[in-house]
């Protein structure tokens, strides 16, 4: 059976403000992460049934490297926000080297391809809902593209519930986890790319 690894990197050690918010709060908790994966729980469940899909939050197991106790994989695919980029980049270096392919997706890679381009051997920009099958038959089949894009926003009511059994061993160590219900905001705000991205809600 092929076999897949979805990442979620760490986000930047350069994000304070983001790590000095949450911090005291996962102390006192004593928990490791905000929030659960949700968008590779997502992606998971898309997965059809002859691919083994595993999930590694950094947040929560650890940076990935050498010491780091992996199984060999066909695939590694890569989420992230724009401060995940240098962690996805990172990443992608690190399976690269040992002959992995890899893919990319998610906010900061839809937001800003550019950035990511030279560092993955494909990106999918846009909503993974209609682009991730296609894309894993492309790798099956040998031939993926650089780049696939989907500008028309999904029916999220015919996407599949997400495999959080992928993830049940590690839910203790999240504050919390995520119900879609929605993508999208109503709002247009300039510093914000949410309606860009993700539409003006349903």
């Amino acid at each position: 059976m092929r076999r897949i690894l979805l990442v979620n990197p760490d986000t930047d050690s350069d994000v304070k403000a983001f790590r000095e918010f949450f911090a005291p709060m996962l102390r006192f908790l004593d928990r490791r992460a905000y929030m659960a994966p949700l968008p590779l729980a997502t992606l998971a469940a898309l997965t059809p049934d002859d691919w083994e899909v595993e999930i590694w939050d950094e947040p929560v197991h650890g940076l990935v490297n050498y010491a780091t106790n992996l199984k060999s994989y066909e695939l590694v695919g890569v989420t992230g926000y724009m401060s995940q980029i240098r962690g996805a980049r990172r990443v992608a270096d690190f399976f690269r080297r040992q002959g992995v392919r890899t893919v990319a997706g998610g906010p900061g890679v839809s937001g800003t391809p550019e950035f990511l381009r030279d560092a993955f051997d494909s990106l999918i920009v846009g909503e993974a809902e209609e682009i991730w099958q296609p894309f894993l038959r492309d790798v099956k089949a040998g031939s993926p593209r650089k780049e696939y894009r989907l500008i028309a926003k999904p029916d999220l009511s015919k996407a599949p519930p997400p495999r959080w059994d992928i993830l049940a061993g590690d839910m203790k160590h999240y504050m919390a986890g995520g119900v879609q219900t929605s993508r999208g905001c109503p709002f247009d705000c300039e510093f914000c790319q949410v309606s860009f991205l993700n539409g003006r809600g349903d």
